[in-house]
């Protein structure tokens, strides 16, 4: 239940940021609309005019209210212009919001490509929390009133500046200015003036029909007070339908002075359609809002839990809306997601219980019963094979007898070699000749061997490498003694060793591989084993050779030959590795192996893993080493370093020491800037590890494995 807080802890404030970023992308795909693929509308063929004695002497049809992206229009200008060609229109006004950039751009564009079709005229609509209004036919910004709440006297000057410039000022949408704001007992426009107020300002017009409403009280003042009849789609997007024409005739002067000529002599009807046009273009889904569809869809669904009212918008420089700011609380609906969190918890609870109890746990058990039966098998045959061969007894070659406890010395491990000097890397073949080991079957065996769910993270593969490690990093190559060559660990002598704590649990896993090839050497068997693990849990190749020969126990090296890892002075370091012929740069790529596995209280003390993903080999150790802001954990245990962030990481004070030298240091950054880097230097440092001490064969084969995945 902590972890599933936690995780909402995280997952609500995560998507709400995500989903009220600006720049989101929208569900549409706007942009994606370029032609509108229809036959150009003829509303002529269909319609009549408003006004009967008009008739149908008229050459333009003219809407006289749309945007662009130049404001929130949804088009550019170039697609606005096929949009009013494929719906009939052959001239447009283009009256973006508080700019008549948009409308100047769309005429470029109009007398450059599409004169014969469409005529363009410039115009800006004014927005303000007062009231929305077209200012059309003008070559600039007209920017007194552009404010939250201009005064009439702005109004005013707004409307004598569009006229002075040829312009003609037409009030839009008034009966949605004047219809209530959601959420509040108000309207839209708070302070609209009136139609007569308007009149007395100076205004020409009135927006009679706005998309699919008819304004007929508008109408029939303006009918009564010869004011301009215009209408205006207000198009925004590319897949609305077209409502309403407004008809002139200019007796073939198509210009945009043409028909402002007409316009002020107010020579106008209008053609109506509350059906609308068929035919629109839908927009297709827009990629980038499908590829963070989750996380916007989570963060809209949390923003349910209140409500931020905040009215109209105000499109003024100023910013802002134009009501009152409130902020509702729905506490009832948190409620309830509260509630089906909890069942939600519940039913997974219950299910993984069920799953566990009565389906995974029968089919972990039966997994253990087979493999069991099966090595069980193996040991038989195994014993059959040196009851039929007794010449190998008399030799010598007795690797595996009494009992698999590595505690008691006179056990299979102790009498594996005892008096023995003798290569078990292959047995007689019956007919006088040698029989060789197939080491790819052994590495396949020891692949089999490494993943099992009841095993630390679920897999031997790191301490089968620690295993191979330890077996190799006794070398001194002053007193000539140690290393892999001679298999001594099996002995309690140096089994018992600190250091090596815990191994036995490798060294009995991998018993079940010396039951099937009784013949290949205890060395040879764990470095494979260390190849193996590398390999298999994403690492290198590892170039590896047979011919180690089990020794005795004399052979056995004494304690305190590998590195500790509680010393924190880099000194120490080198005097272990040193002693084994590596240089700075192998010593570094070798720690490189941290990338794997965990530490255990019961065996070193220290504890957990050095990275998030202990069983694949990354350069993850150098760019958690690195990256991380490490501090002194505070425990009862050894002295070791946690993760300030996520307190789940650990590194040993041996670690810490290799950002304290110059040296090393330099190679920590080499390998945590260039994983591919690391590889190659840790495979052959690896292979120059697993060979020290080791006497091979003048040509000798070189082995490289293929994975079991290949």
């Amino acid at each position: 239940m902590l972890v599933l807080t936690l995780i909402l802890a995280a997952l609500i404030p995560a998507t709400l940021l995500y989903s009220l970023r600006e720049g989101r992308p929208e569900e549409a795909d706007y942009r994606a609309v370029t032609e509108f693929d229809w036959p150009p509308i003829n509303p002529r063929s269909y319609l009549s005019p408003w006004n009967a004695s008009f008739g149908d002497q008229y050459d333009v049809l003219l809407d006289g209210h749309s945007h662009s992206r130049y404001s929130d229009g949804r088009m550019n200008s170039e697609t606005l212009l096929k949009w009013h060609i494929a719906n009939g229109y052959n001239a447009v006004v283009v009256s973006d919001h508080n700019t008549v950039e948009g409308g100047l751009a769309a005429q470029k564009i109009a007398l450059a490509k599409y004169s014969d079709k469409i005529t363009v005229i410039p115009g800006m609509e004014l927005t303000c929390c007062r009231l929305h209004m077209n200012l059309i036919g003008i070559n600039e910004t007209i920017d007194f009133a552009i404010k939250k709440w201009p005064t009439d006297d702005e109004l005013r000057a707004t409307i004598a500046r569009a006229h002075e410039l040829g312009g003609l000022a037409i009030v839009n949408h008034i009966p949605w200015s004047n219809s209530t704001e959601w959420g509040y007992q108000l309207p839209r426009m708070q302070h609209h003036p009136s139609r007569e107020e308007l009149v007395a300002m100076g205004v020409d017009g009135f927006e009679i029909a706005n998309g699919d409403v008819l304004d007929t009280t508008s109408l029939k003042f303006s009918q009564e007070h010869n004011l301009l009849l215009i209408t205006g789609t207000d198009v925004h997007y590319p897949d609305t339908g077209a409502h309403s024409w407004t008809t002139i005739n200019t007796n073939g002067n198509r210009t945009a002075e043409g028909i402002m000529a007409q316009l002020r002599a107010r020579r106008t009807s209008f053609i109506f359609d509350p059906t609308g046009t068929q035919n629109v273009a839908y927009s297709p889904s827009n990629p980038a809002y499908v590829s963070k569809a989750p996380p916007t869809l989570l963060g809209q669904y949390f923003q349910m839990f209140w409500t931020d009212q905040t009215g109209m918008y105000s499109f003024s420089p100023e910013g802002g809306f134009c009501h009152e700011h409130f902020v509702y609380i729905h506490y009832q609906l948190i409620g309830y997601f509260i509630a089906w969190v909890l069942v939600g918890f519940l039913i997974f609870e219950a299910s993984r219980l069920l799953l566990v109890g009565c389906i995974w746990g029968p089919f972990q058990r039966r997994k253990r019963y087979y493999k069991e039966l099966k090595g069980v098998d193996s040991r038989k045959k195994a014993g059959k094979r040196r009851a039929a061969n007794p010449r190998d007894q008399e030799e010598g070659n007795v690797n595996r007898t009494g009992s698999d406890s590595e505690s008691d010395p006179d056990t299979r491990d102790k009498t594996a070699g005892a008096g023995s000097s003798v290569a078990v890397t292959s047995s007689k073949d019956g007919k006088g000749g040698v029989k060789a080991i197939d080491y790819q079957k052994v590495y396949n065996a020891i692949a089999d061997l490494l993943e099992d769910d009841n095993y630390d993270d679920g897999s031997y593969g790191p301490v089968f490498l620690r295993l191979a490690w330890h077996a190799s990093g006794t070398w001194d190559q002053a007193a000539k003694n140690g290393g892999s060559s001679k298999g001594t660990m099996r002995f309690k002598s140096e089994s018992s060793h600190s250091a090596n704590a815990g191994l036995g649990i490798a060294r009995e896993r991998l018993n079940r591989v010396k039951d099937k090839f009784p013949d290949i050497s205890y060395g040879d068997l764990w470095t494979l084993a260390g190849v193996c693990a590398i390999q298999e849990m994403g690492g290198p190749t590892i170039k590896w050779r047979s011919g180690r020969i089990d020794g005795n126990e004399e052979d056995a090296v004494p304690d305190g030959r590998l590195p500790d890892g509680a010393r924190p002075d880099p000194k120490h370091s080198r005097d272990v590795f040193y002693k084994m012929g590596f240089n700075d740069q192998e010593i570094v790529a070798l720690l490189g192996a941290h990338a794997l596995g965990r530490c255990h209280k019961d065996r070193s003390g220290f504890d957990g893993p050095w990275t998030a993903s202990p069983t694949v080999i990354t350069n993850a150790f150098y760019t958690e080493l690195l990256g991380r802001k490490w501090v002194e954990r505070k425990w009862e245990g050894p002295k070791q370093f946690q993760d300030k962030e996520s307190q789940s990481l650990m590194m040993l004070p041996s670690d810490m020491a290799l950002l304290k030298d110059k040296e090393f240091k330099k190679w920590v950054e080499v390998y945590a800037k260039d994983e591919q880097k690391f590889f190659e230097d840790f495979a052959k440092a690896t292979s120059k590890l697993f060979e020290l001490g080791c006497t091979f064969e003048d040509g000798s084969k070189v082995h490289e494995f293929k994975r079991t995945n290949e």
